[in-house]
């Protein structure tokens, strides 16, 4: 006998085309799956409004398609074809079938299956989701390092030249380099952002198409390490800020340093086109993206396990903390390596916990106190929750109109309801006017 197990697809999903087990981004569906692999069952499969029965490794592309705005009819059919395809990976007579779906997805299936429970029936989402915390089995001990690396690796991945229609205007960008591995999986060699507005693809194209070392430390570093590599005496004239005039002056007035500045510019542009890819998380304001790029860079930093490759360029580095780090990088490094505590990725990012066990701090919010207590108890440290199910979990309350129309409403600070989450360990970013993002503060 087979153990399957069956969870629900969301409408919350990436923007391209992903394996199923990534495609699904709401802090519900992370849940029923961490859950599903905890129990170790023979397979485990998603239940599609559009696509039926689905494998976790296969690809699809972002849907919009409800099984509840479906008829009753069209619900019987699409389990009817649901049934039809397990019945090709499974016994529906003699194996075991956990169904951690809702009631639309099960209730024309269980019919036809023999052995099947459903742990989460009756329950609404918040207790669901405590449900499936509880219960989740701890599987590894892999850092939180190696788990934000297997998230990063999911993400859309380009190279240069790439299309900047789909460049996100603001956030933090990861760079991956060839050869580079941590474990099994590419490592990130680089995380950076901007502090303009809508600069993200700007900056993303001074580091790798225009060639002025003085606008891109990163580029200035990855000269660097070419440089010493070869021992090229050159270093000392690279390391000037040719901004200043008077160094400016050195270059123009000496033919053989000019020549020899555009050769290792055009050097530096051929290496990284060549060797780096990049991937982008969205993040809009200014103050979360700086405060997310240190806390990637300080939790990469600090894992003993986080290493470059014999053949990193990187090793060739004048600079001890990029040799050190493996990193092209040298602010915002942790001091001392150190392993990184286990925790839970919903979508992107990781903050420490709250130790906040006590609710006397919401007493001027106790309108939404089943929100406070959900992020509370909470074991993801990002989560991207809908606002629809927010007012699931703070039923019979609502929110107000301004929470759907205003990003100002879940603003950090300002409002006597921003205790809700600020004192539960959280705060809010990438509001959407249909979801909102928590992530855990430090």
């Amino acid at each position: 006998m087979k153990t399957i197990i069956l969870i629900s697809c969301c409408k919350t999903k990436l923007p391209y085309k992903a394996a199923a087990e990534f495609l699904y981004q709401s802090a519900g569906f992370k849940k029923q799956l961490q859950y599903a692999k905890s129990l170790n069952p023979d397979d485990i499969f998603i239940l599609s409004a559009l696509h039926h029965l689905v494998p976790l490794s296969k690809e699809i592309a972002p849907y919009n398609v409800c099984l509840k705005e479906k008829n009753a009819t069209e619900r019987k059919e699409w389990a009817k074809i649901v049934l039809n395809e397990l019945s090709n990976v499974a016994d529906l007579k003699n194996d075991k079938f956990i169904i951690l779906a809702g009631k639309d997805y099960y209730q024309d299936i269980i019919k036809e299956l023999h052995n099947f429970e459903l742990p989460l029936k009756n329950l609404l989402l918040g207790e669901r989701l405590q449900w499936l915390d509880e219960n989740t089995k701890t599987q590894s001990n892999e850092s939180l390092c190696f788990e934000i690396h297997k998230w990063a690796n999911q993400l859309q991945r380009f190279t240069y030249p790439f299309d900047f229609s789909k460049i996100p205007e603001n956030g933090i960008y990861l760079f991956f380099e060839k050869g580079e591995k941590f474990k099994d999986i590419d490592r990130i060699v680089r995380i950076g952002t901007h502090t303009g507005d809508n600069n993200l693809c700007k900056r993303i194209k001074e580091h790798l198409a225009k060639e002025n070392k003085d606008r891109s430390i990163f580029r200035k570093n990855i000269g660097r390490a070419i440089l010493n590599k070869n021992n090229d005496s050159f270093l000392e004239i690279w390391n000037l800020d040719f901004t200043i005039p008077k160094n400016h002056k050195i270059i123009e007035s000496n033919p053989d340093y000019k020549m020899k500045l555009l050769s290792l510019e055009k050097e530096i542009s051929d290496y990284m086109c060549k060797n780096l890819s990049f991937a982008c998380i969205p993040i809009e304001t200014k103050e979360e993206r700086l405060k997310y790029e240190a806390f990637l860079i300080k939790t990469l930093s600090s894992d003993n396990d986080f290493k470059p490759s014999e053949s990193w360029l990187g090793n060739y580095s004048p600079i001890e903390k990029i040799k050190n780090s493996g990193l092209w990088l040298v602010n915002e490094l942790a001091i001392n390596k150190k392993h990184s505590s286990k925790a839970n990725i919903t979508i992107h990012g990781n903050f420490e916990k709250s130790n906040m066990e006590s609710e006397q701090y919401v007493s001027k919010t106790k309108k939404y106190i089943n929100l406070y207590k959900f992020l509370r108890n909470n074991t993801s440290d990002f989560i991207v929750l809908e606002l629809k199910e927010i007012e699931k979990i703070i039923f019979p309350e609502k929110l107000p109109e301004s929470a759907y129309t205003y990003s100002a409403w879940w603003s950090n600070t300002g409002h006597t309801h921003a205790h809700i989450w600020t004192d539960a360990g959280y705060r809010t970013t990438n509001f959407t006017k249909t979801s909102i993002t928590f992530v855990k503060d430090k």
